[in-house]
């Protein structure tokens, strides 16, 4: 990506997760890893939402973190439709 918030795609590579009778190991995430994921998540849970929203919709707030040119990569699932809509 060119930008944090993926609005600029340098290039993309499309990788199929079908089985294919491929054997793939399976290892679980370790603690650290869960425990990094679960706090990224409850800063936008339900419960902590009344801290969360005004910083988080708050004009300006840290724009230029997420459009200024950064390059990096990630995985991004494209959805056709939402889960559930």
């Amino acid at each position: 990506f060119q930008c944090r918030s993926l609005e600029r795609v340098l290039s993309e590579h499309v990788v199929s997760f079908r089985n294919d009778g491929i054997v793939r190991d399976r290892d679980r995430p370790s603690r650290d890893e869960t425990a990094v994921v679960d706090a990224v998540l409850r800063e936008s849970s339900r419960e902590c939402l009344g801290r969360y929203w005004p910083l988080a919709s708050r004009d300006g707030g840290r724009e230029p973190h997420y459009r200024d040119d950064t390059f990096g990569a990630t995985l991004v699932a494209r959805l056709k439709k939402p889960p559930g809509a």
